[in-house]
């Protein structure tokens, strides 16, 4: 019986990691545009996963509108494990000059203590670089 329990708790885990891995949506900018908008809803432990390519010394701007603050979002570069960047939440924003090139990948959740949020996403990559913007450091 015991060896039951533990194979059901154990398909019960899995499932859990493979709902929180959500797979990657690339972001394709129109023809021309630098920018791109998109829009989703995040409930419990899983999250939506964007992907975009962008070279060094470019800028990626990130900016989330999420209903109730009810989302956050994180961002990896090329070579991360871990968030390159942790708590954009709600009206929250991330600039910085990229300092690798590679896919970029950002991850939109639901907040802390929400159950489900719907967002907006704008990512935007320019060539603009502004004096005093900050760096992103290489992995």
């Amino acid at each position: 019986m015991s060896r039951i329990v533990l194979a059901a708790l154990a398909a019960m885990a899995f499932t859990g990691i493979a709902q929180a891995a959500e797979p990657l949506e690339r972001i394709a900018f129109p023809e021309g545009a630098t920018s791109a908008t998109l829009s989703g809803r995040v409930s419990g432990a899983a999250d939506d996963r964007y992907v975009l390519t962008a070279a060094e010394g470019q800028i990626l701007d990130v900016t989330l509108d999420a209903d109730q603050a009810g989302a956050c979002f994180t961002l990896y570069t090329p070579a991360a494990t871990e968030p390159t960047f942790t708590g954009g939440c709600n009206g929250q924003a991330f600039s910085a000059v990229l300092s690798e090139e590679g896919d970029y990948t950002i991850a939109v959740g639901a907040a802390p203590g929400v159950e489900a949020s719907s967002y907006t996403l704008v990512v935007a990559v320019t060539n603009d670089v502004v004096t005093g913007a900050p760096v992103l450091p290489a992995e």
